[in-house]
């Protein structure tokens, strides 16, 4: 009879192969093999959504990264048009001035 040992219990290959023999076990009559083979199905599925959810966050971080990198080049932008810009014209409105550039 197959024996699944804590040595192989921790690879995703063995959880498999152990659960394809417990599905094979019940096909032929011997259901007990599948209380066994349960726990491990659930391990694979948590593996599983543990790797999505930390791709989704990887993905909003890199997301996150590429708008402030944005947004940090279009203020660069802004402000070396206005280091470069001349003043054209300064317009008084109620004591106030307003610089117009071209």
């Amino acid at each position: 009879m197959t024996t699944f040992n804590d040595e192989n219990r921790n690879t995703p290959y063995h959880k498999l192969e152990w659960i394809h023999f417990a599905i094979q076990e019940a096909m032929n009559g011997n259901i007990e093999e599948l209380n066994r083979a349960l726990p491990l199905v659930e391990d694979l599925r948590e593996d599983l959504l543990q790797k999505i959810k930390e791709s989704e966050d990887l993905k909003l971080t890199v997301a996150a990264q590429a708008v402030i990198v944005h947004d940090y080049n279009e203020q660069q932008s802004e402000l070396k048009q206005l280091r470069e810009a001349t003043v054209t014209n300064i317009v008084r409105v109620k004591d106030k001035a307003y610089v117009t550039i071209p």
